[in-house]
């Protein structure tokens, strides 16, 4: 997965300065990047069949920040409950994540905005609730019209549907998904 991850880093190099091209191959880098949290989290453990899914979401979102360039702009306040999950569930759920905190980053602080993310997680009952919210510029009308046909959120939702989870949001101020 390293390896994959540095082929897009070359790859950046081939795309000149088109914003687009960019996005798309710094987008496919980070859910590279996900998956190859997930790996050395279980290399590191050895525990080859869970992960601490506390740790995995922490670094996973640390790296986001840091990745487009934004801390000390952006802060990320986390509240993490440790707990354990199997790799099947796991992996989609750093997914899902990293395509959320990918958008939020990308579209609620535009201009150079300051702001912060916030991401949570905690058991409830026998289902894993994982929130996050930003105080950022909050969805566009037409997001609210259900116009989510970009490739990230295709992806949520069909990793959604495999977890048998669901998408909550609400509205302004910032966006709040769980």
């Amino acid at each position: 997965l390293q390896i994959i991850s540095s082929i897009f880093n070359l790859q950046r190099a081939h795309v000149g300065d088109d914003p687009r091209c960019l996005d798309l191959v710094r987008d496919g880098q980070g859910r590279i990047q996900s998956m190859a949290f997930i790996h050395e989290s279980l290399y590191q453990s050895k525990n080859f069949a869970e992960v601490d899914l506390a740790n995995y979401l922490e670094r996973l979102c640390t790296n986001l920040v840091m990745s487009y360039s934004l801390q000390g702009r952006v802060n990320l306040h986390t509240d993490l409950q440790p707990l354990m999950l199997d790799l099947d569930k796991a992996i989609p759920c750093g997914l899902i994540l990293n395509e959320l905190v990918s958008n939020a980053l990308k579209h609620a602080f535009p201009g150079g905005r300051a702001g912060k993310v916030e991401v949570s997680s905690a058991l409830d009952g026998s289902k894993v609730r994982i929130a996050l919210a930003d105080d950022g510029v909050g969805f566009s009308s037409a997001h609210h019209q259900g116009s989510d046909s970009g490739l990230g959120m295709e992806l949520v939702q069909v990793l959604i549907g495999q977890l048998d989870g669901s998408l909550e949001r609400t509205t302004p101020p910032g966006s709040t998904g769980t």
